[in-house]
């Protein structure tokens, strides 16, 4: 017997396979739920199976086992439809969060009220929380999520993130400690507890993390740019430089790495390599209104006072709102000696919030 030809459209399958090979994340989920409903599966057909050898039973106790056993398969059904449900959350998701939250939260809703001891979609819908900026809601459902399932390290993972992004640096370090006992490694949880040292001042055991979470995985660029910014808090510029290298290495399209490394190089006193990071950063990503800031600081130092305000007129054009900005160019007119533009953007600085130009100007008599 002939049987008839598939077409399968492979493009939209090596794609969807690249984009899970590209976010592992991703892959994490999937591989999660196949296990899920594997297991479901497999209850439903042993209930099927008990439901059978009801025949050679009692009529009595037939009619009771039959009871348990529907209320089993109930339950079991309602765990794959929730799991479906919690399936269809994947394709919403991208680069580590859900492109649409809302909807997210409402299939999640919707598997958790099938299914009340669901620890993953407890898990899941605390990232989309998460995802829309509410915080406390997200970590009442990590909560939930490891009252359901306490060895599961990728949650406690999820809430430091959470508490660190509240500023609960404490909470967030506990968190990632957790993480690393059940999952040693964890790269992710080395890595942000490194950067949650280095947010409480503690530089020593941030390197000490990024060492870990480097050696775990050595292509992890953000993790050799973060090591490098706690280099440079610590004031050694070619250890930090040295980091931003490797970063760049390894993505060539990193744009902090590249800004990051500008500012070493301006701290060191070099300014021509700084402004030729600092060009790199805004050839990848010309909207940063900060790196034209720092450029033009860059500019300012060498005595390129046109170039300076020229870059600062690009920040106050991406934001109008930009204190730092108006302050920064009021400080090149007033050393091209055009006193009232320097007033004008002093003025305009201290109006932001930033009056440390005007009231120096003011002291010395230059403006009113």
């Amino acid at each position: 017997m002939t049987k008839a030809r598939v077409e399968v459209d492979t493009s939209i399958l090596d794609g969807r396979v690249k984009e899970l090979l590209q976010d592992r994340s991703l892959l994490d989920k999937y591989n999660d739920n196949q296990k899920r409903e594997k297991k479901l599966l497999a209850r439903i057909k042993e209930l099927e199976r008990e439901n059978q050898k009801l025949k050679s039973l009692p009529q009595k106790e037939q009619k009771q086992r039959r009871e348990i056993i529907k209320n089993q398969f109930k339950i079991a059904t309602q765990g794959l439809t929730a799991s479906e449900l919690n399936r269809k959350t994947n394709a919403l998701w991208k680069e580590g969060k859900y492109t649409n939250p809302d909807r997210a939260i409402a299939y999640l809703s919707e598997a958790i009220r099938l299914d009340s001891r669901y620890a993953e979609a407890y898990n899941n819908r605390g990232i989309a929380w998460s995802d829309k900026g509410n915080y406390d809601r997200a970590i009442s459902d990590y909560d939930k999520a490891i009252e359901l399932d306490p060895r599961d390290a990728e949650v406690y993972y999820n809430r430091g993130i959470t508490w660190k992004v509240k500023g609960n640096y404490d909470q967030a370090i506990w968190d990632y400690d957790k993480a690393i006992e059940l999952n040693p490694r964890h790269v992710d949880a080395y890595y942000n507890r490194g950067i949650a040292w280095s947010d409480k001042g503690n530089y020593d055991r941030a390197i000490s993390d990024y060492n870990k979470a480097i050696k775990l995985n050595p292509r992890y660029a953000f993790v050799y740019n973060n090591r490098g910014n706690t280099w440079h808090r610590k004031g050694n510029y070619d250890q930090a430089i040295s980091d931003y290298d490797k970063a760049i290495e390894l993505n060539p399209r990193h744009v902090d790495a590249y800004y990051n490394r500008g500012v070493a190089w301006s701290d060191k006193g070099n300014y021509d390599r700084a402004i030729s990071d600092y060009d790199k950063a805004i050839e990848l990503n010309p909207r940063h209104a900060f790196v034209y800031n720092t450029r033009g600081i860059a500019w300012y130092r060498k005595g390129y006072y046109d170039q300076a305000i020229s870059d600062y007129d690009k920040v106050i054009e991406l934001n109008p709102k930009y204190a730092d900005a108006y302050n920064n160019r009021g400080i090149a007119w007033f050393f091209k000696g055009s006193y009232d533009r320097s007033c004008h953007d002093f003025q305009k600085a201290c109006e932001l919030g930033k009056c440390k130009g005007l009231n120096w100007a003011m002291k010395k008599g230059y403006c009113k």
